[in-house]
């Protein structure tokens, strides 16, 4: 695997991809891996990694903070609303108990 990278790396330049050209999987990982530890920028937009579209790569955009924070909290609000339905059942068989003791 590493000798594929090392083969990818002469052929990929990361400061001027064509999103026209048809890429192979294994420049699309090649380019993706570099991207763990760089951002490279199209159209002054920060770029931190691609999608594979048949042979194409489809850059996604970072995502910014303020995104990632309302999303974080709609997904505590439908915990939160899955688990009370739960709590309600636990209270309700507690009080059948009583009622039956």
């Amino acid at each position: 695997m590493a000798n594929m990278f090392k083969v990818y790396h002469k052929k990929v330049d990361l400061e001027n991809l064509d999103l026209k050209k048809v890429y192979t999987f294994e420049e699309f990982t090649y380019i993706n891996d570099q991207l763990k530890t760089r951002t490279i920028e199209i159209d002054e937009e920060p770029i931190t990694l691609f999608e594979f579209d048949n042979g194409k790569l489809i850059p996604m955009p970072q995502v910014p903070y303020a995104i990632e924070k309302v999303v974080s909290k709609i997904s505590f609000q439908l915990e939160y609303w899955n688990m009370r339905p739960f709590e309600l059942l636990i209270s309700l068989i507690h009080q059948m108990k009583q009622t039956f003791n």
